[in-house]
């Protein structure tokens, strides 16, 4: 389709498919505001994704450097 009537949808799945092993899909949804709608929204197979899941949790091992280090929202807490 030509570039002038592509949509920001469009964009977004051109560049799923072309970097698909790469890793780059999380972030992309998340940047762009489609994480929590799930990778196939328009699917009955579907699931949608926590909000907290935007962050990773926090290692023990940082938080053992750091041990005012608080957890990032959804995950347990840390043990001592």
């Amino acid at each position: 389709q030509p570039i002038s009537t592509a949509t920001l949808e469009n964009v977004l799945l051109e560049r799923r498919l072309e970097l698909a092993w790469e890793g780059w899909s999380r972030q992309d949804d998340i940047r762009f505001g489609v994480f929590e709608k799930g990778m196939w929204p328009e699917s009955n197979c579907n699931r949608k994704t926590d909000e907290y899941l935007k962050l990773y949790p926090i290692s023990q091992d940082a938080w053992q450097t750091n041990q005012n280090i608080v957890q990032n929202t959804g995950y347990p807490p840390f043990s001592k």
